[in-house]
């Protein structure tokens, strides 16, 4: 993927959704204080194994692999739920081409406002957002001054066809500080295709879908790009001249 096309697949980045239901609660009020979660590796539980309201389970026992899809990753990159199958809607998939994670998305990622500037502003002033990536494990950690601050975590597992066929990353949101905050509750799923920049592993762009959606090839409902943590950003300005920004933890 050119650095050009990666450009051109920037969508405006919009969590900060209206229309979530009201509790009444100030923003930020008895939430939690954003930390970097701890350093784990091996096998860890999810948080939650099944979600009636969005109608979803892990069976009790791995289910037979579809003998249609290739062999998976065997790397394992960090803390990572156990891949027993996923069911939903009734039906049960088999593959799963990361089980211990994605090699290249490890780490601590900072989102942007534009591709390649860490310090274009949000629309919304003071939003920031944080994605940690450990092994197939994820927190998410937000804060916006309608919302405040909030953390969400979570598991991901990569559809392979002829399961999924458009191959997007499912990833589970299994623990949320606050049910409704960001329009998110626990057990919410979206299926996200995630890109990295050709020649950089410094810099992804998630495309979420709402939902578990196995054909979608839209841009889905919104995108995301991030840079990592503590490297520097490289873009171009009017001129043509090479610019360098930080990439800082936003929560720090």
């Amino acid at each position: 993927m050119t650095r050009a096309a990666f450009q051109m697949l920037i969508v405006a980045l919009i969590f900060a959704l209206t229309g979530c239901p009201d509790d009444g609660t100030a923003a930020g009020a008895n939430n939690p204080t954003i930390e970097p979660p701890a350093p784990t590796s091996g096998v860890v539980e999810a948080h939650i194994t099944s979600s009636a309201q969005y109608n979803w389970s892990i069976p009790a026992t791995a289910p037979a692999v579809n003998p249609g899809c290739d062999a998976p990753d065997a790397g394992i990159y960090g803390a990572y739920v156990e891949w027993n199958g996923f069911t939903i809607d009734n039906e049960t998939y088999t593959c799963n081409a990361c089980p211990g994670g994605r090699e290249l998305w490890q780490g601590t990622w900072r989102a942007m406002a534009t591709d390649h500037n860490p310090e274009a502003p949000f629309a919304e002033a003071g939003y920031a957002e944080r994605l940690i990536i450990n092994g197939n494990t994820w927190t998410m950690d937000l804060n916006s001054e309608i919302d405040g601050q909030h953390r969400f975590e979570g598991y991901f597992w990569c559809g392979r066809k002829p399961e999924v066929n458009n191959e997007t990353t499912q990833f589970v949101f299994t623990k949320v500080s606050k049910e409704g905050a960001f329009c998110w509750n626990a057990g919410g799923v979206f299926s996200v295709t995630v890109l990295e920049a050709t020649g950089s592993v410094n810099e992804l762009l998630t495309i979420w879908k709402d939902g578990f959606d196995t054909t979608y090839t839209g841009l889905g409902d919104f995108a995301a790009p991030y840079c990592r943590v503590g490297v520097p950003v490289s873009d171009y300005d009017d001129d043509g001249n090479v610019v360098t920004r930080d990439c800082p933890d936003p929560f720090e």
